[in-house]
């Protein structure tokens, strides 16, 4: 990343709903400009756009490009398990893995 000749200072995170007009922000103090931030309270199942803009002793960046990311559920209903082997006194069920779509 180009810090145009000084280093960051610090970066402002914003993030909102896809159907929200606003973007929420939170800034990260100049002292520790983390590469890294934890965003809480979000409501599962929702498709966030989030977006970042550096800082230096000159002034802020553009804004980056937007991620657009959706905060985990609960996973898809499982496809029902099939029996591989039995005995008199055990069975073997064959479980499929819920996939993550794409």
């Amino acid at each position: 990343m180009q810090n145009g000749g000084s280093p960051v200072t610090h970066y402002i995170l914003y993030w909102k709903t896809q159907s929200a007009g606003d973007y929420l922000d939170s800034y990260t103090t100049p002292d520790q400009p983390e590469l890294s931030y934890i965003i809480t309270s979000l409501d599962a199942g929702v498709f966030y756009d989030i977006k970042v803009q550096a800082f230096n002793t000159v002034g802020g960046s553009e804004h980056s490009g937007v991620a657009r990311i959706v905060a985990a559920t609960v996973p898809a209903k499982p496809i029902a398990p099939s029996m591989l082997s039995q005995s008199s006194t055990k069975v073997c069920i064959r479980l499929v893995d819920v996939k993550v779509p794409s």
